[in-house]
């Protein structure tokens, strides 16, 4: 499932810190990249940085939930890619592939790993069937009072059948819910899960011990909650997939000149710095400064503007935008999987 790549850096890559780098002297530091396509808002990054910072070995980790993928770097020596994976399980989040971790591959990795429509995925069909239980213990409740019969008691609270089908609405479409809460809890964490959580075992307890009969509206908070996170989930996967469609405007390979000569190499081998040839009709590769030439660019993708930009000597030009009638020779200002 997972075959993390392997970098002999010593050091983290750029961002957040959380460990000593030192702190993989022991060992070789690996870095991998996980598609968790269902982390996708600030919480949900935070309760995967949460399980990260409890694993012994992680000297750094990044959580990107604009694009669903955690990078981690580790040390192989004192831990391993599949106990990072059960760690990002453990916050209630599963890994679905990793990226090969080739510089620029990591942006568009995993494209397919989350292509299962969120409407059937397996938290909306328990989502429509405590809809269904929900709607079916309405029915009885309000058109079928004469069916509402007492089939329990707890603490001495009466348990009618609407109640019943009220609980089973609760455990099947809040189940998801109820677990991101406890784990909020264990980790002290004032989220949203944990006020949800909250509001469905409150409206519970009432009902048991005070028999204020609440039942149908822990239901109801259940369902709408689990509704609202699909929704959410849904426009998050529309925009990954114009973020895709974005990427895949860049090229593959870039002309660099090297020595005098003219190589073409992955773009993933350009590095800042480098001096990239781009001819009329090709793509840049990399963002950067024009030092030679000058042309008008199409960077309408990148930047709305609906016609193409003269560019000249000192200029600067991103990767993917369109050289149109001219030759550019552009100084590389990012790394491939650090453009624009």
């Amino acid at each position: 499932m997972t075959s993390p790549t392997r970098e002999q850096t010593g050091q983290p890559p750029d961002g957040r810190e959380h460990g000593d780098p030192g702190d993989a002297r022991s060992g070789a530091a690996a870095t991998a990249t996980f598609d968790v396509p269902e982390m996708d808002c600030a919480s949900c990054a935070g309760k995967v940085e949460a399980a990260l910072d409890g694993v012994e070995g992680v000297v750094d980790r990044e959580t990107q939930p604009a694009v669903g993928r955690v990078r981690i770097t580790y040390d192989s020596d004192a831990v391993s890619a599949s106990a990072l994976v059960d760690a990002i399980g453990g916050a209630g989040y599963a890994v679905t592939d990793t990226g090969t971790g080739a510089p620029g591959a990591d942006a568009t990795a995993g494209a397919d790993s989350d292509t299962e429509s969120v409407w059937t995925s397996t938290r909306a069909v328990k989502t429509w069937a405590g809809a269904a239980v929900l709607g079916g213990g309405l029915v009885v409740e309000f058109l079928l009072a004469g069916s509402n019969l007492r089939v329990g008691a707890v603490l001495g609270s009466e348990i009618h059948l609407a109640d019943a089908l009220f609980l089973v609405a609760i455990a099947v479409a809040g189940q998801a819910i109820l677990r991101g809460g406890l784990y909020s809890a264990r980790h002290l964490r004032l989220d949203i899960d944990f006020l949800m959580s909250a509001a469905i075992v409150g409206a519970l307890l009432a009902s048991v011990g005070f028999g204020e009969a609440l039942y149908f509206e822990a239901a109801t908070l259940a369902v709408l909650f689990s509704v609202a996170e699909l929704l959410e989930r849904y426009s998050v996967d529309r925009a990954r997939d114009s973020l895709r469609e974005l990427m895949d405007l860049s090229p593959q390979a870039a002309t660099v000149k090297r020595d005098g000569d003219e190589v073409t190499v992955p773009v993933g081998a350009v590095a800042p710095g480098d001096v990239v040839v781009v001819r009329p009709g090709g793509k840049i590769p990399a963002d950067g400064e024009v030092i030679a030439g000058d042309s008008a660019v199409n960077q309408a993708a990148i930047t709305g503007e609906s016609v193409p930009v003269d560019k000249t000597v000192g200029d600067e030009v991103y990767a993917g935008t369109l050289v149109e009638n001219g030759y550019l020779e552009v100084r590389v200002t990012a790394a491939a999987d650090d453009t624009t």
